[in-house]
């Protein structure tokens, strides 16, 4: 008989170590995991870490699982396709700049030379309106 109760103390005592070191008592099949919640009660709070260091430190029950995202592999190469054809866009986009940069040079070469001829004419035409008018000839007189 003692023998049996032995066992039942015994068996008691393992199902009160699993019950309360279970992700499944924190956090019951309802709760949501996330990451970051290593006991699995559905929250991240303070006794993830003490869970965590128990597990690392004193070879506890091991954490709640990561959770990671069914396929990324798609996610990356459709974000690396779409940063290909921002960079060819901008790569365009410079070389039309160039285009443009180098179009604004010689056009402002030729208003250079505008402004210089427009200045040297502006020049020309203020010292005629300054220059006094020759005085007229006299008419000879007639019958001389």
């Amino acid at each position: 008989m003692t023998r049996f109760f032995v066992a039942i103390l015994c068996l008691s005592l393992c199902t009160f170590v699993v019950s309360v070191t279970s992700p499944v008592v924190f956090g019951g099949d309802g709760v949501e995991v996330v990451n970051g919640d290593t006991n699995g009660d559905g929250e991240r709070d303070i006794s993830d870490a003490t869970y965590y260091l128990r597990w690392l430190f004193r070879g506890g029950p091991d954490p709640v699982a990561i959770i990671c995202p069914v396929d990324q592999g798609a996610l990356v190469a459709e974000l690396e396709d779409r940063l290909t054809v921002a960079q060819d866009a901008l790569a365009t986009a410079n070389a039309g700049l160039e285009i443009a940069n180098a179009d604004n040079a010689l056009q402002a070469e030729e208003i250079l030379a505008l402004r210089e001829q427009l200045a040297a004419a502006t020049a020309s035409l203020a010292e005629c309106q300054t220059a006094p008018e020759p005085e007229p000839e006299p008419e000879p007189e007639p019958g001389i």
